[in-house]
């Protein structure tokens, strides 16, 4: 949900293989203190938002997701690893 861009001093947020489907919500951008994002093994379609890719700029972030949103090879080094 769109609330979840409240949620600024979140570190870690583990979203992996819960069956979730539908775009990557650019408010996740919002949280800045992120630095794990797991959304494997989902069924999340892309591409990731280019908000939520540019949290990469911070060298402790890592993002996790599966390759057909990720993009192979992974788009513009968004996706730490991504998962088939």
């Amino acid at each position: 949900p769109p609330e979840i861009g409240a949620l600024t001093s979140l570190q870690f947020l583990d979203l992996s293989a819960n069956e979730l489907n539908g775009p990557i919500q650019p408010e996740i951008a919002a949280l800045t203190s992120l630095t794990y994002f797991y959304l494997a093994n989902n069924a999340l379609t892309g591409p990731i938002p280019a908000e939520v890719c540019n949290l990469q700029n911070s060298p402790s972030f890592h993002l996790h997701a599966d390759c057909d949103i990720c993009g192979t090879p992974t788009i513009s080094g968004c996706c730490d690893y991504c998962y088939n």
